[in-house]
């Protein structure tokens, strides 16, 4: 730790997440968590996963942990206690509010949960605890004498009583009284903080006792974090209409037992009712075991991050924990409820699981059938309780003729629909001003339908209604043309005055939108519910239609232009743009196809959804050859067979009007095309081109690229391991480090190929770290990351993660490559090869097979790869103890190496294969020619240490001692 630091350590969550990170912070010593657990946890992502939901979701707990829209700088002071940051009073007395033993103790079950499953040291804990809060006593100005005492007393005490709660616990309890201190501030050495502090039912043994102690016959234990919508705060009794017989319901079928699927439309009150159902539980102290899970992505990755107490480090592994803990025998009876399950068995597969289960399962979805389960359907609350919720919502009373008129439009199921409801009792003061003109569009133009089909129609009438004029028709168009999601206020001031008129201002605009119900005002921003934006779609959103938007949005991308990394707002900027102009319909121009090119590389989407700007191009009249290629660089996938691509790049490199930017992009992407086709003549040409241009460091870098992929498909690997060097040594000298881990990945390749352990795990470090710092998530790296994994999994010998790890590169390649790609066909070759290690002969024979098929269906005898396919499909025939099988695609193998001019370890490897194949069979002749071959091909290409060359060498003494 620096010595600047020293002088200036606060207790704040940023240096509280440091404790567990940095092995020198605040002293040097062993890490309180090994290297592999530290990996991938980042402040944000440690507080997001480690905070509790109800601090985080209280009104300004939402402002400080907001993640979408544009950069949070609340969020940023606050973890690093900046004097300027304006909330710490207000959100410290929201969070004072509601703290109790319940709420503390939840808390503690976050951390403890962390702190197990990463298998921290609680001695390097102890250590640095005590010499960090000493540091903060001395330079912390908001931190008292008596404040850092009782703290520093508090971590004596959790070791004196050892004996009375375990280890981990005490550890987390002390983590969340130091993280309250934390947030608050300038307060931390108040009044309120010092109550926190000496409280009786915040002590360490009253927590332990509600959480882990069971006091008298009725007492309810958790198996999950209380951390999603079920534990949010239900609604009172006395604003909770027209359900008393759904929830009585639902307490018949907790006491029978069963799998029930509470199906119905979205907003018709299901998770409200799941809530006063568990509110009703935690009232009447049934004894029972609890399970609360948020459904999110699939059923597995629900499970790992909701059970506690798991110690599987894969989700697969945490996934059937938490099966297991579901159906272990216990006295009280298990209780699982599931909220917002929204697929099928088909996406998620996990679900099929449920159905054996001993335990009794609710599940909230929109789904109306999931197998082995009863459906109970909620329909809509009676027409008196509609009218209470809509009542309810209304900002005034009722004459006796409005409610009769309320009455009247209650008998349309259209209306029967409780989320609807509140919509229209909020803007209620407008639409029941004209009652006369509703009844009159109701009963002429509208059709009384239920489900979503109806909500669309009712919306699109009440739109009609609406006085919220053009300006107000433009915005609402302009949110329904954006993704659903929150629109943060910045982005509209940015990118919607250009709908503005004359003496309009966007507040007012904006804000009689949120009155009428067509937006929400969320605090931070405004979203738009999907069905009112469907409503919306009456007619096709053309370009014309959003002119001002895309005026501003072409301002922001620019050469030059900071990375994500430097400006993560503009990440966000970059993905509404795309996902509108993904939208428009009709005539395009070239000037929106080229705004669209650019968010595309700027978010660096996947070939698949590059496909978006290929139709846009297609209704382009007019496009320029600037805007051709960029479009091309992002969608081309055989580079070599499209003579007009190949025309483009060359203009392109001689004229040079496109960005140094943009051209390195094509550079390194058309490397990767390429690559997969080995047109050995295209490269040299495209090569040559680049070297000329001996005044630009980006086309430099380029030329070292293009060169290491082409060594690499020759398997001249040292060749290609000299040209990384070069290339990385360039990046660093220029300050490109957005290239580096391009290289980076062409050198584990080498590594790998290798098989030099040591050097790919360093490598895999350096590329997992610049990832992190580069803010690198998009499913490109992904695969790349599970392939290194993978072999470096191989090369320990355990086949089955091997096998795992590539299962989950090949499917996160085909996401991002499309089943087409050469570079899935090498994943899938990779993966054969895994399952043959493995001992799983058929699938790795059926992988090779499906994937020779593909190469040769594609046309693809060039290079190595159809090479290599056959050469491995050999090892696993003689793995099967059917060597003759092998005999045919060796054959082709050294065919292919003739075709192609390749020598090295291309023509040893299927060399030594037929070594071993005439070894099997019996024919010692035939084994002594190609293994003499394979022994000096291997010396050529292969160090010592390389176990295929010890084991040919070892052979060929043998047979020479006979």
């Amino acid at each position: 730790m620096k010595k600047d630091e020293q002088a200036n350590v606060l207790l704040s969550l940023k240096n509280l997440y440091r404790l567990f990170t940095v092995k020198d912070y605040p002293v040097y010593s062993t890490g309180i968590l090994g290297e592999k657990s530290k990996k991938g946890l980042t402040l944000v992502k440690f507080w997001d996963e480690c905070l509790l939901y109800e601090w985080k979701s209280t009104k300004h707990g939402k402002m400080i942990f907001r993640k979408s829209g544009s950069q949070n700088r609340y969020h940023s002071e606050f973890c690093n206690r900046k004097e300027s940051f304006p909330l710490y009073e207000v959100y410290m007395q929201e969070i004072l509010d509601g703290l109790n033993a319940e709420t503390f103790g939840s808390q503690v079950l976050i951390f403890e949960k962390f702190l197990k499953e990463k298998n921290y040291n609680h001695s390097v804990l102890v250590q640095k605890l005590r010499k960090f809060l000493g540091m903060v006593m001395e330079s912390d100005p908001w931190l008292s004498r008596e404040c850092g005492e009782k703290l520093i007393f508090w971590i004596g005490y959790i070791e004196k009583k050892q004996k009375d709660f375990s280890q981990s616990f005490g550890d987390a309890w002390l983590f969340t009284l130091l993280s309250l201190h934390a947030m608050a501030g300038p307060e931390i050495s108040g009044a309120k903080m010092k109550l926190v502090r000496n409280r009786e039912d915040l002590k360490p043994e009253y927590i332990w006792s509600c959480i882990y102690q069971e006091s008298g016959e009725t007492r309810q234990s958790f198996l999950t974090l209380r951390n999603c919508e079920l534990f949010r705060k239900s609604v009172k009794a006395s604003h909770f209409f027209g359900r008393e017989e759904e929830l009585y319901d639902l307490k018949e079928m907790f006491f029978n037992s069963g799998k029930y699927l509470i199906s119905g439309i979205g907003g018709i009150g299901k998770t409200e009712l799941m809530r006063q159902l568990v509110s009703w539980m935690e009232q009447e102290e049934v004894k029972c075991r609890i399970a609360a899970v948020q459904y999110e992505e699939n059923l597995a990755a629900s499970f790992s991050r909701s059970f506690l107490n798991l110690t599987g480090e894969s989700v697969e592994e945490r996934f059937h924990e938490s099966i297991y803990h579901l159906s272990e025998e216990h006295q009280e009876k298990t209780v699982l409820f599931l909220d917002n399950m929204n697929h099928t068995e088909e996406e998620d597969p996990y679900l099929s699981e449920l159905k054996d289960l001993p335990c009794t399962i609710f599940v909230t979805s929109r789904q109306k059938h999931l197998d082995g389960f009863t459906t109970f359907g909620i329909k809509a609350p009676q027409k008196s309780a509609l009218s209470l919720i809509f009542r309810d919502n209304y900002n005034k009373i009722l004459s006796r003729e409005e409610k009769d008129r309320l009455s009247r439009l209650l008998e349309k199921e259209i209306f029967q629909h409780p989320l609807t409801l509140k919509l229209l009792g909020k803007a209620g003061t407008y639409y029941f001003g004209n009652w006369d003109y509703l009844e009159e569009e109701l009963q002429n133009n509208w059709n009384d339908v239920a489900e979503e089909f109806g909500l669309i129609d009712m919306y699109r009438g009440l739109y009609k209604l609406a006085d919220i004029g053009e300006t107000g028709s433009q915005l609402a168009r302009m949110f329904a043309l954006l993704p659903y999601q929150e629109i943060d206020r910045n982005f509209t001031v940015m990118f919607f005055q250009g709908f503005l008129k004359k003496n309009e201002t966007l507040g007012e605009a904006l804000g009689r939108l949120v009155k009428f119900g067509w937006l929400e005002d969320t605090g931070n921003g405004y979203r738009m519910h999907p069905v009112i934006a469907e409503s919306l779609c009456t007619k096709d959103f053309s370009e014309a239609e959003f002119q001002p938007f895309w005026e501003r949005a072409q301002k922001c991308f620019f050469p030059k232009q900071a990375s994500k990394d430097e400006d993560p707002r503009m990440e966000e900027i970059a993905w509404l743009v795309f996902q509108g102009i993904s939208r428009v319909q009709g005539a395009v121009s070239g000037q929106l196809v080229a705004l669209a090119a650019e968010a595309a590389r700027y978010l660096e989407l996947p070939v698949p959804m590059c496909g978006k700007i290929q139709k846009l191009e297609k209704r382009c009249a007019q496009i320029s050859n600037e805007t051709k290629f960029m479009v091309a660089c992002l969608t081309e996938t055989k580079p070599e067979q499209n003579e007009e691509y190949i025309e483009l790049f060359r203009e392109q490199l001689k004229k040079r009007t496109l960005s140094s930017e943009w051209m390195l992009f094509a550079i390194s992407d058309f490397c990767n095309r390429l690559e997969q086709s080995s047109n050995y003549e295209c490269y040299r040409e495209i090569c040559d081109l680049i070297f000329q241009q001996k005044d630009n460091i980006d086309y430099k870098i380029g030329y070292a690229l293009l060169q290491t992929n082409m060594q690499m498909l020759k398997l001249n690997v040292k060749k290609a391991e000299m040209w990384v060097e070069r290339g990385i040594l360039m990046c660093v000298q220029w300050g490109h480090s957005q290239r580096i881990l391009d290289f980076l990945y062409q050198k584990a390749e080498c590594h790998m190929f290798l098989q030099e352990k040591e050097k790919l795990a360093d490598c895999l470090e350096k590329i997992e770290q610049i990832r992190q710092i580069q803010r690198k998530r998009q499913v490109e790296s992904e695969f790349v990351i599970w392939q290194l994994r993978g072999q470096l999994a191989a090369m320990d010998q355990n086949m089955e993660e091997a096998a795992y790890c590539m299962e989950q590169a090949t499917d996160r390649c085909k996401m991002y490559c499309g089943e087409k790609n050469q570079m899935y066909s090498a994943m899938s070759e990779e993966l054969a090869r895994m399952y043959n290690a493995a001992g799983r002969r058929e699938e790795s024979l059926a992988c090779h097979l499906a994937v020779r098929n593909q190469l040769l269906k594609n046309g693809y005898r060039e290079g190595s790869m159809l090479l290599m396919v056959d050469n491995n499909m050999s090892v696993v025939y003689l793995d099967l103890g059917r060597p003759e099988e092998a005999i045919p695609y060796l054959t082709e193998a050294l065919e292919l190496t003739k075709e192609n001019g390749l020598v090295g370890s291309a023509v040893a490897e299927p060399t030594w294969n037929l070594a071993r194949v005439y070894r099997a069979l019996g024919d010692e002749e035939k084994e002594d020619i190609y293994l003499k071959a394979a022994v000096e091909g291997f010396r050529e290409c292969y160090p010592p240490e390389h176990p295929k060359r010890i084991a040919a060498e070892q052979r060929l003494k043998e047979r020479q001692g006979q």
